[in-house]
């Protein structure tokens, strides 16, 4: 918690990330995402319990073996501010456009 302004504000820190093979199998796919969940295992859990759904993540998972996770960017949040989502909106933008070539869930 911080004080703002008299107010008590819940600051976190949230995680762009992105999910890649080394192996090639996915053909140089990616996925780029962001979090806020404090444990990213908790986030990549959900990811492969979608894909058992059917979810297609083009062969980023496979049976027994999970994607390559890479932190791309760690950002500061204020829980409940609209402006913070914007931002990290925006820079989550940012890497869809990097890779636009590759990335399986362009906005």
């Amino acid at each position: 918690m911080v004080l703002v302004n008299g107010k008590n504000i819940s600051q976190r820190t949230g995680t762009i990330y992105k999910l890649h093979r080394n192996d090639h199998k996915a053909g140089g796919k990616c996925y780029i995402g962001s979090t806020t969940i404090p444990y990213f295992s908790v986030r990549l859990c959900q990811h492969r319990k979608c894909w058992r759904e059917g979810k297609d993540y083009q062969g980023l998972f496979q049976e027994g073996s999970d994607p390559t996770v890479e932190i791309l960017d760690t950002y500061d949040f204020i829980e409940g501010d609209k402006d913070s989502v914007v931002k990290v909106r925006q820079r989550e933008q940012d890497y869809f456009d990097l890779y636009k070539d590759t990335c399986i869930n362009i906005r």
